[in-house]
C-alpha cells in the first residue's frame, strides 16, 4: 500500500466471448462460494507462488518481479480466465499489469473488478501486498468454478508502491466501463488482536463500503469498521473516475510495514486465517454482487474438440458444441505458453487453420475452461 498517493490498476480491452447466455445451472447460494475459501489454497499462493521470503524483491528492478508477475498470469490461466498483461509506461520502461475475465453471460457489459497490488517497497512484501494478491488469485479460483450474469475482473496491479501507476494507468483507459464496483485487497495478513478489518472509500461509494462492510460481517469472524477517504491504495483511481469503489485492509499497526522482515519467514507475523476471513467477507461480497447463476455450464454440451497437423505443418483446431446456446459465442485456444487465440462460433462449430506451424506443440481449450484435455501435436 502506498500512503502518499493513488494509483489504480491496468487497461487493455477485453476482446473474448459470450454475446448470448448459456444454459442456466441451478441456482446456488453465496455462501457456498465461501465456504470453498481454502487455508491451504491461500497459504500456497503468499509462499510458494509470490516471492514472499526473506531476501525477496518484488520492487522495481527486484529479481523476483517478473516471476511473481508469471505465476499469477499462470494461474489465471490455468482457471480458464481470458488472461492478458496490461502494459503502461512508468519512467520510460514498460510495466504490466495482470489482467483476469470472467465474461458474464448475461449483462457482459456489466463489470465487477477485484484487485490488489503485487509490486512491493523492493522488500518480500509478504502482508504489503502479497496477502491481498493472494486473496485475489484464491478469488478467481473459486469464481471461475461459476457462471455470473455480469463480468467479474480479477487485477493484479503493478508499481502501486510508486504512486498507483499501474491502477490508474487502467482505470484511466476504462473510464467509459460500466464498473459497478471495485474492491482492492491490501495488506490483509498482519492481525492486531481486535477482530476486526477496515474498509474505506468516499462518500460517494457509501452504498457500495456498506456492502462490503455487511458481507465482512455475515461471511466471516471478523467485524468491518467503515472508514472515509483513503487515497493510498488501488480503490483510489476508480474513485477519480466516478466509479464506486473501496479497500478492505487489515487495522493499522503492522510493524514490518516497508522493511526487511515483511517476510513470511518472520516469526508470529503473517496470520493466515486472518487473510482468509477478510477473503471470505470479500469473496460473498462479489457472489452477491454479480449475479450468480449456478455452476459453470459452458462444458455440457461440447461435443468435440479436435486438433490435428496436416502436410506442411498446418495446424487444424477445431470445437463443436451441440445447441444452439453457443452460437454467436467466442471459444478461447491456447497454443502453447500464454499464445491465445479466439475462434467465433457459427452453427456452432469454430475452426482454424495455422499454416506452416511446425514443431511439437501443446494446445488448449480455455473457454470454455477445462472441457477437454489438453492435446500435444505434432507438426512435421
Amino acid at each position: 500500500m502506498n500512503l502518499r498517493r493513488i494509483a489504480l490498476v491496468t487497461s487493455a480491452s477485453v476482446a473474448v466471448a459470450c454475446l448470448l447466455a448459456a444454459p442456466i445451472a441451478a441456482q446456488v447460494e453465496p455462501q457456498e462460494l465461501v465456504d470453498q475459501v481454502s487455508l491451504d489454497a491461500y497459504q500456497y499462493c503468499l509462499d510458494d507462488m509470490l516471492y514472499t521470503h526473506d531476501g525477496d524483491n518484488r520492487g522495481v528492478n527486484g529479481p523476483e518481479h517478473d516471476p511473481a508477475r508469471d505465476n499469477i498470469r499462470d494461474a489465471f490461466l490455468s482457471y480458464g480466465l481470458w488472461t492478458y498483461l496490461h502494459p503502461f509506461t512508468y519512467q520510460g520502461r514498460t510495466y504490466h499489469n495482470v489482467v483476469g475475465v470472467r465474461k458474464g453471460l448475461v449483462t457482459p457489459g456489466e463489470q465487477y473488478i477485484v484487485g490488489a497490488h503485487f509490486d512491493s517497497a523492493n522488500t518480500p512484501g509478504a502482508d504489503d501486498n502479497g496477502s491481498g494478491t493472494a486473496g485475489v488469485i484464491e478469488l478467481a479460483r473459486i469464481f471461475t468454478q461459476y457462471d455470473f450474469e455480469d463480468t467479474l475482473i480479477f487485477i493484479a496491479f503493478d508499481r502501486e508502491e510508486q504512486g498507483l501507476v499501474g491502477s490508474y494507468a487502467y482505470a484511466n483507459e476504462h473510464r467509459n466501463d460500466n464498473i459497478l464496483g471495485m474492491v482492492s485487497m491490501d495488506m490483509i495478513a498482519y492481525n492486531t488482536g481486535n477482530g476486526t478489518c477496515d474498509v474505506y472509500g468516499r462518500s460517494a461509494s457509501d452504498p457500495w463500503k456498506n456492502a462490503l462492510a455487511s458481507a465482512v460481517n455475515r461471511y466471516s469472524g471478523l467485524t468491518a469498521i467503515v472508514g472515509g477517504q483513503m487515497n493510498g491504495s488501488d480503490h483510489a483511481p476508480f474513485e477519480s473516475i466516478g466509479k464506486q469503489a473501496a479497500l478492505i485492509i487489515e487495522d493499522w499497526g503492522n510493524p514490518c510495514y516497508h522493511r526487511a522482515c515483511d517476510s513470511v519467514d518472520t516469526p508470529n507475523y503473517i496470520d493466515y486465517d486472518y487473510a482468509v476471513e477478510i477473503t471470505r467477507g470479500t469473496t460473498g461480497l462479489f457472489a452477491e454482487s454479480a449475479g450468480l447463476l449456478g455452476l459453470d455450464t459452458r462444458c455440457d454440451d461440447l461435443t468435440k474438440f479436435k486438433t490435428r497437423c496436416k502436410q506442411g505443418g498446418q495446424l487444424v483446431v477445431k470445437v463443436v458444441f451441440s445447441t444452439d446456446a453457443y452460437d454467436g459465442r467466442t471459444v478461447i485456444v491456447d497454443l502453447d505458453e500464454g499464445e491465445l487465440m479466439e475462434l467465433a462460433i457459427k452453427r456452432n462449430k469454430a475452426k482454424t487453420k495455422l499454416c506452416c506451424y511446425e514443431g511439437r506443440h501443446t494446445v488448449a481449450l480455455i473457454d470454455p475452461q477445462q472441457c477437454a484435455e489438453p492435446k500435444s501435436v505434432n507438426c512435421g
